[in-house]
């Protein structure tokens, strides 16, 4: 069995079944579990496997199948790496949103990415044969690409807020209004979860008053 990279956050093992010899030693476990994940394979032929960084299957083929098979599941497999790849951005774009205090518009943009990642996890079952390919998307589990960095990234936003909160406090209590103003501006745009929202609108309305009287 051969391993080698693509990407960081993917990865092709290639199985020669028919030279169990030639395989290193402990790699016939990782092998066997492998094949057991797609629904069928050619007895004594190598197949090329796609893996996610987390070593779940989301493509292969089997090469004396034909290409509307396994190998179109191999064809998009590739088209997934590229939609992680630009996934990637999307992340990036989202983190640099949230440093500028627009919490709402980030998390906006993880919700919108979780969507296609629950149609691209679909895809995937569907061409390892765990699902038909007529099942509702929404009744799709989450794909381990993404699972869980939705609820990281908030609570990781609801910190920045509460700082930032903290910040805007202490400037008000040293007198300082107008900075204050300035950072709660955007906490009280913050999404209506986020802890720091309501507190930012009552602290928000008290500058205001100050700055009036």
């Amino acid at each position: 069995m051969a391993e080698d990279r693509a990407t960081a956050g993917m990865v092709r093992v290639v199985v020669n079944a028919g030279a169990d010899e030639e395989n290193a030693e402990g790699m016939q476990e990782v092998a066997r579990g492998l094949i057991g994940q797609v629904p069928r394979a050619s007895k004594y032929q190598p197949r090329l496997f796609f893996l996610t960084s987390e070593q779940a299957v989301i493509g292969y083929v089997d090469y004396l199948d034909d290409h509307d098979g396994p190998y179109a599941s191999g064809v998009q497999a590739l088209q997934i790496l590229e939609w992680a790849e630009d996934a990637q951005r999307v992340v990036s774009r989202a983190d640099r949103r949230a440093t500028r205090g627009r919490y709402a518009e980030a998390l906006g943009e993880w919700d919108e990415l979780l969507e296609q990642d629950r149609r691209v996890s679909h895809l995937i079952r569907v061409a390892l044969g765990h699902t038909d390919a007529e099942e509702p998307t929404d009744d799709t589990p989450a794909s381990p690409i993404f699972q869980g960095l939705r609820e990281a990234k908030f609570a990781e936003y609801e910190a920045m807020a509460r700082e930032q909160l903290d910040a805007a406090r202490a400037l008000a209590d040293a007198g300082d209004d107008q900075a204050a103003m300035r950072l709660l501006r955007n906490l009280v745009r913050g999404p209506e979860a986020f802890s720091t929202t309501a507190e930012a609108k009552a602290l928000y309305d008290e500058v205001v008053e100050k700055l009036r009287s």
